[in-house]
């Protein structure tokens, strides 16, 4: 009993319980009883619109009398008017008679109505139908039971009779003598004791101040994003500012070339393509339809950086393994924050995990273990806690730098290592959730940040000159 309109539809009809149901929802279903209550409302009469127009084409309208300015029909309006309420009379009996057929064994239909009246409500309706006659009136003293049709009838009638139900007023109570008019005591001179001190209340607890940013998900790519310029990290991440795209890019409409990142996107888009079974270089002409400014020089270049990997021994390794994956997508939680992302490369054998992951950064004169010491110990960590949530018993994260693809940096970690991988989280989540977004600027972090000269100064703020350069790495390869 009680279930809302829409889930009545959906019920079973013959399911043992009462439901309450709209006229409108009750269509097409059948009861053993139905009740339809309080069938003696009548309804309101409809405002006086202004214009009012029937579907036959008949339509009247108000006027303003020019003498007495009050509105006045013009055109048939009144017999509009008398034939749209016949409309809604017919209509509301019709659907009366919907909710009265959906009774199988029993219908109960009350009301009240004023038998002096003309009754234009439903209850009247259905009396006019049965025509009770003088069985109405001994209805008053006991139900009086008719057939009509070949249907039995239970007609019950109850008269209103004044102050039924209604409680007689108690008698009011003597008016007592007004008592004495006094000072108060507190203006009273004569008063004797001080009045008590006010009592102490207990001090109010401070409510905790809410975090400036209560991080529920994150990806590689925002925590190192964070590490490298928390103030950045705000303004991308939290307010929702665009990232930049730096001047001459192909797809800032000028002959510029492309940047770096755009070189690292478009080789990891072939590396996807590449079979690990039998690695070889994809169609480096598709770069063009990605970046249409990119020049010769850059379209070979990003055909050496794929096939760098595709010559490389980690390359044979990987295509000696069964049931290696690419691109494979990654989500777990830990602290509350939702980490998600994808894996270069994935390969599960034997409670073992290996993940591999492509780097196209310009080293310059730094070594690729410097390069994943500095920028990549949280990608590292993730990508481990990853497989370690996946099953893995122990998982090697391989780092391949495609300038250098055979100096790969690898590392390998067991459970006993996870407490100490999950406290580095902890305290990278941490640092996000203390609210404090400081400007760290830099020419990688500088690159690109849609806060520079807008609302930061970057390498020109006070005692914040730029940090030793860094050659602009490539898009990251997880997200």
């Amino acid at each position: 009993m009680g279930a809302r309109e829409l889930e009545a539809v959906a019920e079973e009809e013959g399911t043992d319980a009462v439901r309450l149901l709209t006229i409108h929802a009750a269509k097409g279903l059948e009861f053993k009883v139905v009740i339809v209550a309080d069938a003696g409302r009548d309804r309101p009469a409809p405002a006086a619109d202004e214009i009012l127009a029937l579907s036959d084409g008949r339509f009247g309208f108000k006027v303003a009398d020019p003498y007495t300015s009050k509105r006045r029909g013009a055109f048939a309006y009144e017999e509009v008017r008398a034939a749209r309420e016949a409309e809604d009379r017919a209509e509301r009996l019709r659907l009366y008679y919907v909710a009265m057929t959906r009774a199988i064994d029993r219908l109960i239909v009350s009301g009240a109505l004023d038998p002096e009246k003309e009754d234009e409500t439903p209850i009247g309706w259905v009396l006019r139908r049965v025509e009770p006659g003088a069985e109405l009136a001994r209805a008053a003293e006991a139900p009086v039971e008719l057939e009509r049709g070949g249907a039995r009838l239970l007609l019950r009638l109850e008269r209103y009779e004044p102050g039924e139900g209604v409680e007689e007023p108690e008698s009011e109570p003597a008016e007592a003598e007004p008592a004495e008019l006094q000072q108060l005591s507190l203006f009273d001179s004569a008063a004797g004791d001080a009045a008590p001190p006010a009592p102490v209340l207990p001090t109010l607890e401070s409510l905790p101040v809410p975090p400036l940013y209560d991080v529920r998900s994150l990806s590689y790519s925002a925590i190192s994003l964070f590490e490298r310029c928390s103030y950045r990290f705000f303004a991308e991440r939290v307010a929702g500012m665009r990232e930049r795209r730096p001047a001459g890019t192909a797809s800032g409409g000028r002959d510029g070339g492309l940047v770096a990142t755009e070189i690292g996107d478009a080789a990891h888009r072939l590396l996807e393509q590449v079979d690990l079974a039998a690695p070889a270089v994809p169609e480096v002409e598709q770069v063009s339809s990605w970046y249409p400014a990119a020049t010769s020089e850059e379209i070979e270049r990003v055909r050496s950086l794929v096939a760098a990997y595709c010559d490389s021994a980690l390359a044979a390794r990987i295509a000696g393994l069964a049931e290696v994956r690419a691109e494979r997508p990654f989500t777990f939680e830990h602290d509350g924050v939702l980490f998600h992302g994808f894996l270069d490369v994935f390969h599960a054998a034997e409670g073992r995990g290996l993940v591999v992951d492509y780097k196209t950064n310009v080293l310059g004169e730094r070594t690729p273990a410097e390069v994943v010491d500095g920028e990549y110990g949280i990608q590292r960590l993730v990508y481990a806690l990853a497989c370690f949530r996946a099953g893995s018993a122990d998982v090697e994260v391989a780092y391949q730098f495609l300038e250098r693809p055979e100096d790969v940096v690898a590392a390998v970690f067991t459970r006993d290592d996870i407490p100490t991988l999950e406290q580095e989280l902890s305290a990278a989540i941490a640092r996000i959730r203390s609210g404090v977004f400081e400007p760290t600027p830099s020419e990688l972090a500088c690159s690109g940040c849609p806060a520079l000269d807008v609302i930061c100064a970057g390498p020109r703020l006070p005692g914040r000159g730029p940090r030793p350069a860094r050659e602009l790495a490539a898009a990251p390869s997880a997200a």
